[in-house]
């Protein structure tokens, strides 16, 4: 099921943002979006155009193959369902013996941690799984020394609504301040640093609590809504410009951010639009790797069920005005870069359904 969300501002084009709040909406409620590019119609251009989509696609496949490592850079509240097509894709064994809601989003100690969950062929096919990637799932800037990048991204709004109602994830401050998640003391000195850890935390409050403290307190200055949204602004620029949280320099920021985006990664999704993710991403791995039931799990759905309370955040933050101009321009190249291949596959998949007639 989906809310309907707002409009993005005028600069970036109009259009119906879908706002998630449990399972990952069906493709059929999904908006159908125009091709920004027309298809290749036998003119020289048409056909330098092809030749673009389909060196695109060639280099696309080729980075995304088992010959390279890749980091997954994964956005706070923008997909950690990926982690399932990723297993699927690279790790078709193990993605038939264990969930990712089973595999912990880290692979140092975290991972080591578990290993005892995991039968000796469970952890054998984990480890090798885990060599094929220098980074998998952390809530940290990219390192554009551990190569190639596969994220997800968020439409803002959305993000932050959505960040708001799971335990105000990202924001410290409010996360410290009002104790509605805390850590073991027990924990490992690098994984205290790291809030976002879930298999280290303890809930200060339940759920049924934090829904009530969020009712409460949502439209309020300290802990509401535009409070968050002030806090965590910028966050995917952040994440993917490489400098973190604490970069002064905004314009710096998104500049980086969108360089990292034209020339590190390989494969963007957007969380918007999971169904067309999903396929696309599956389908440069070959016909036979199809997205499934376990692939398309959300294995991080909100706290909060009501729907009329989210709309009514939502809201709320609409009404007050606020934009993430550093996170807008971060979606719309996201999204140009995400279209840009979803048209080349479609080329390719025409071109080879016209060779095999």
């Amino acid at each position: 099921m989906q809310l309907l969300c707002c409009s993005m501002p005028a600069h970036l084009g109009q259009k119906v943002i879908s706002f998630e709040i449990g399972p990952f909406p069906s493709a059929a409620n999904q908006s159908t979006h125009t091709p920004r590019i027309a298809v290749p119609s036998g003119t020289d251009e048409d056909t330098r155009a092809a030749q673009h989509f389909r060196k695109l696609l060639d280099e696309t496949t080729e980075a995304l193959s088992n010959n390279s490592k890749l980091q997954w850079v994964h956005i706070p509240k923008a997909g950690t369902s990926f982690g399932n097509l990723l297993v699927q894709a690279k790790c078709p064994g193990l993605f038939r013996s264990v969930r990712l809601e089973d595999l912990p989003l880290g692979f140092d100690d975290a991972f080591s941690k578990r290993m005892h969950q995991f039968s000796q062929e469970q952890r054998r096919m984990a480890g090798q799984c885990m060599s094929l990637f220098t980074r998998w799932g952390f809530h940290e800037p990219v390192d554009t020394h551990r190569g190639k990048i596969v994220t997800v991204v968020r439409e803002p709004m959305s993000r932050i609504v959505s960040g708001y109602l799971y335990r105000f994830i990202g924001c410290k401050p409010m996360i410290h301040k009002y104790g509605v998640r805390s850590f073991k003391k027990d924990a490992p000195k690098k994984l205290r640093k790291l809030q976002h850890l879930y298999w280290d935390e303890v809930m200060e409050m339940d759920n049924n609590e934090f829904v009530t403290f969020v009712r409460e307190n949502y439209a309020e200055g300290g802990a509401g809504i535009l409070a968050y949204a002030k806090c965590v602004e910028g966050s995917q620029a952040s994440i993917l410009s490489g400098f973190g949280r604490d970069h002064q320099n905004k314009s710096g920021l998104v500049e980086a951010a969108l360089q990292t985006l034209n020339e590190q990664v390989v494969f963007v999704g957007i969380t918007d639009r999971w169904h067309e993710t999903a396929s696309l991403f599956l389908s440069l791995f070959g016909s036979n790797t199809t997205l499934t039931k376990e692939s398309d799990t959300n294995v991080r759905p909100s706290i909060v069920t009501d729907n009329s309370l989210k709309n009514d955040v939502l809201d709320t933050l609409l009404q007050s005005g606020f934009h993430d101009l550093a996170d807008e321009a971060v979606y719309a190249k996201a999204v140009e870069k995400f279209e840009t291949l979803q048209q080349a596959a479609r080329l390719e998949k025409r071109s080879h359904s016209r060779q095999t007639v």
